[in-house]
């Protein structure tokens, strides 16, 4: 029954976006998809079609060569991904091609820009979060489990995922949690510039998720599945504080030259306390 999947908000995207195009490659009109439908050949045949969509806008001849290798660095990195649905895809074309690219900083003499590159609407998963004796302490209030991203830590409290089981349910050690989490993401790419190139060389998410996690327990029992949501969480834009340690990880990356994209899933951990 994951990944669950509430009907698309259509905001438009925050921070500057006003000054790009949003043009969309790839979109699902499904409201809700299951997870026995989102095998990872279906996924990835999904970014596929993204790629392809995305291929077509010719980015590179419209002068905006290191904005095109920021998203293919993004899907290519995304079909590494095991049954990660992707629902809507959206490339961020920036209006005026004279400010393609703002100045970010730098750092060991070298200047780096930055710009919006991508929106997408995703489901991102993390399996086994709890497991047999964590989710025994965790049901008899010994600990509690966080999540933990962006400087915050969510508490994800038993009583509100028991609440959602039958007032006879009995935990066993063969219960597990998965977590997911739909997100509505923009990137915001960095570019280290090199004579008159822009190389891109880091990538980062920031935008809304909603959280749910899925109790599982051993079918040769019948007992049932239970999905807990949880309420929308903002994930912030890189800001005052995280903008130095964006900055260095990119100088790292433009030295060793690769790039780094961290996404929201990838930078959400859990802890049992």
């Amino acid at each position: 029954m994951e990944p669950l999947r509430s009907h698309r908000s259509r905001q438009k995207a925050e921070d500057d976006s006003s000054h790009y195009d949003e043009i969309v490659v790839f979109s699902k009109d499904d409201d809700i998809i299951c997870a026995d439908m989102s095998s990872t050949d279906t996924c990835r045949t999904d970014i596929e079609n993204a790629k392809a969509g995305f291929f077509a806008l010719n980015l590179s001849e419209q002068g905006l060569a290191a904005l095109e290798d920021a998203c293919l660095n993004e899907l290519d990195a995304m079909a590494n991904l095991e049954g990660i649905p992707l629902y809507e895809y959206t490339v961020l074309v920036p209006k005026n091609r004279a400010l393609s690219y703002t100045y970010y900083g730098t750092y060991h003499g070298v200047p780096f820009y930055t710009s919006l590159s991508i929106k997408k609407e995703i489901t991102y998963e993390k399996n086994d979060i709890g497991t047999g004796q964590k989710i025994l302490q965790w049901s008899s209030a010994a600990v509690n489990l966080f999540m933990c991203f962006a400087g915050k830590e969510i508490s994800l409290p038993w009583a509100v995922v028991s609440s959602n089981l039958p007032s006879n349910f009995t935990v066993r050690l063969t219960d597990w949690t998965d977590y997911y989490a739909n997100a509505e993401a923009i990137t915001r790419s960095i570019y280290a510039k090199s004579g008159s190139a822009y190389l891109h060389v880091y990538s980062r998410e920031y935008g809304n998720f909603r959280p749910y996690l899925v109790y599982h327990t051993n079918s040769m029992h019948g007992d049932p599945t239970a999905t807990t949501a949880y309420p929308q969480q903002a994930y912030p834009d890189l800001d005052a504080t995280t903008s130095a340690a964006a900055l260095k990880e990119a100088y790292k990356q433009y030295v060793n030259e690769g790039f780094k994209n961290i996404t929201m899933e990838n930078s959400t951990t859990f802890k049992w306390q």
